[in-house]
């Protein structure tokens, strides 16, 4: 349901704002428009005025800040603005601000040139998680730092529990929690400040430096995946510019998969290592391609099995992603298929139905929808069968507990302050609008 608005229109407030001094000194006409969201619903049954905003304080509320601040860019002036009004009128939800500044001296004949921003209250849901030190503390400061800034208030704060370590677990357990506040920020804005209250609290983003940094890890990723995207765009660029050839070229998914699986993780060579082989690798492959061998090879090679690498690397995938999903577990075989028993017995944990079951549901339900959208020729069929729009996340959990608070999913191990999920009343469906992922992920339900 959209909320009830309040409009204050052509409000006229003289005011010092403008690039030029004279502007700043003499002064001129600005004319202020504002539309306030909220819910008017308690007001209208009741008839009270304090159940309602009093636009006539807002207006003079409006006059103040303008009168007692000196701007420069009226960007500034309705940024400002909108950031007060927010924090301050209680009931405010959302408010939407026209600066009109009449006569602009810009030695044209004009009438007036404006700015119009809209700014609202967002719902982001923060996962918090330390196994080191203090835990609680660190977790307890965190929350307590998160409060006091201006513009971002904690609603809710859920109970704090010990969850064993996963995938790296010669450690200690860690004390997992999360938080769902309100805020002002840009998710980008939001998570930079994430980051300084980790900076604060201690977490250093070096692997060097820690036995158990997650953070270096997560960092070494995101530098894979840049890299890979790059690749792809120069690789794709060069097909384009010197063989005329509309083909896209990737790094493949089965070297990436051994890379990280089998090389780093498996073997335990150093990630510097292994991409020093690769860098080998490419250069044995330039060769190869300058001398025409590279050619042969791939002339010799007998077009089933071609095709059947296709088919290979196709099932691959789909075994990613099942897995993933957990309809196939561990076990003897990699490929058994999902029971609680069997999944608790691989992982050693004691999971419910509702905490891992569930995605091997919302996966098989995503197949479906997409086998179905495929077969009626649907535009955007795969984003569609995405289990985004089954009210969840991709990013299933491998572990999760529910939170009783917020009720949502928990994956832990979790960092300090390792991911949020955004809200937007704009947004287009009941879920959340954007999500930031650094590690491990919270997904709402």
């Amino acid at each position: 349901m959209k909320p009830d608005k309040i409009k204050i229109e052509d409000l006229e407030v003289f005011a010092n704002h403008g690039v030029f001094p004279e502007e700043n000194v003499l002064g001129q006409k600005f004319v202020v428009s504002a539309v306030m969201y909220m819910d008017t619903r308690r007001a209208g049954l009741t008839d009270e005025l304090t159940a309602s905003i009093h636009y006539g304080e807002a207006s003079a509320f409006i006059t103040e800040y303008l009168k007692s601040h000196t701007f420069k860019l009226l960007e500034k002036v309705a940024e400002g603005l909108a950031e007060e009004m927010l924090v301050r009128i209680a009931g405010l939800q959302k408010v939407q601000i026209e600066i009109k500044k009449p006569w602009a001296p810009v030695g044209l004949p004009l009438k007036t040139v404006s700015v119009e921003i809209e700014r609202e209250w967002h719902t982001a849901y923060i996962a918090l998680g330390s196994n080191m030190g203090d835990s609680r503390s660190i977790l307890e400061a965190a929350v307590q730092a998160l409060d006091e800034m201006k513009n971002t208030k904690v609603e809710k704060v859920s109970t704090f529990i010990t969850t064993p370590p996963y995938g790296v677990t010669d450690q200690p357990g860690f004390l997992n929690g999360c938080l769902k506040l309100s805020t002002l920020l840009y998710p980008e804005e939001l998570l930079k400040e994430l980051n300084r209250i980790e900076k604060e609290a201690g977490r250093e983003r070096t692997g060097s430096q820690s036995k158990y940094s997650f953070r270096s890890r997560n960092g070494f990723r995101s530098s894979l995946y840049s890299n890979g995207t790059g690749c792809f765009f120069v690789g794709t660029l060069l097909m384009a510019v010197l063989a005329n050839y509309p083909f896209a070229l990737a790094p493949g998914m089965g070297l990436n998969a051994y890379f990280a699986y089998t090389v780093v993780i498996g073997m335990g060579y150093s990630w510097q290592y292994a991409l020093t082989a690769v860098f080998a690798e490419g250069i044995i492959f330039i060769v190869l391609s300058m001398t025409n061998v590279r050619e042969a090879i791939f002339n010799a090679i007998p077009r089933n099995l071609k095709s059947a690498v296709s088919v290979g690397i196709g099932l691959f995938i789909a075994f990613v992603g099942m897995q993933n999903a957990h309809i196939v577990i561990g076990g003897s075989t990699l490929i058994e298929l999902f029971s609680l028993d069997g999944y608790n017995q691989v992982n050693g944990v004691e999971a419910a139905f509702s905490d891992v079951g569930i995605t091997v549901l919302l996966a098989i339900i995503g197949v479906i929808i997409t086998g179905i959208l495929v077969i009626k020729n649907v535009k955007r069929k795969y984003s569609l069968g995405y289990p985004d729009y089954l009210g969840t996340w991709y990013y299933l959990p491998v572990c999760g507990t529910v939170c009783s608070e917020c009720r949502g999913w928990l994956l832990q191990p979790a960092p300090l302050i390792s991911a949020m999920v955004w809200q937007s009343q704009a947004c287009h469906r009941s879920s959340a609008s954007l999500i930031l992922r650094e590690s491990f992920h919270w997904i709402s339900s």
